[in-house]
């Protein structure tokens, strides 16, 4: 059983890192009709009710549009329901969190975040001095024990500690800004270097 246990593991944090390409693949279309920029790491999600909130992987966000997945059918989620269900199968959801939807989060330093008035704004990609060591998308702590086990859509260089998370035998699986990808340790990340570079 506990072979059988780690098999299914590893079968998840592959399905992982492959969900991490397809949001890579995303974030080099955006950059590359946006002259370079970033796509932010927040949108707005509009309800019927005109209320709104926002997330890197909310319903109206850019990341979900380009993938296919923030929009109705035939894209297979007719539903903001649908979408935001733990077993639906898009990009969004680490298949190794069953309690959560929306499973990854992403650096605000790099990607910036949408409301006005915030101080985070979007890089362009060539701006950021070191793209292989910033972290643009990691694993959050949904699904996690502890006080975060809810995840969160973003992070920073002050709180990146907290919510990046650790569901792949204690390893978070981490997109950085050249777009390839590593499982490590959240507390092997510096703020300075692999958070917020000048």
């Amino acid at each position: 059983i506990p072979v059988l246990g780690g098999m299914a593991e590893k079968g998840n944090s592959v399905k992982c890192v492959n969900n991490l390409r397809q949001i890579g693949g995303a974030i080099g279309m955006y950059a590359a009709e946006n002259n370079g920029f970033l796509p932010s790491s927040s949108g707005y999600n509009y309800t019927g009710a005109g209320a709104k909130s926002f997330g890197f992987s909310h319903w109206q966000a850019p990341l979900p549009c380009l993938l296919g997945v923030g929009q109705v059918a035939p894209t297979g989620f007719p539903a903001r329901a649908d979408y935001e269900s733990p077993s639906a199968k898009h990009p969004f959801n680490c298949p190794a969190c069953k309690t959560h939807s929306r499973t990854y989060a992403a650096n605000m330093h790099a990607m910036g975040f949408l409301p006005g008035g915030s101080a985070y704004k979007a890089k362009k990609m060539a701006s950021i001095p070191t793209l292989s060591k910033v972290v643009l998308i990691a694993d959050d702590t949904a699904g996690d024990a502890g006080p975060n086990n809810s995840g969160k859509d973003y992070f920073n260089s002050a709180d990146y500690g907290k919510l990046i998370g650790t569901r792949h035998g204690g390893k978070a699986n981490v997109l950085f800004g050249d777009l390839h990808i590593e499982a490590l340790d959240p507390a092997s990340l510096n703020a300075s270097t692999n958070i917020k570079q000048p």
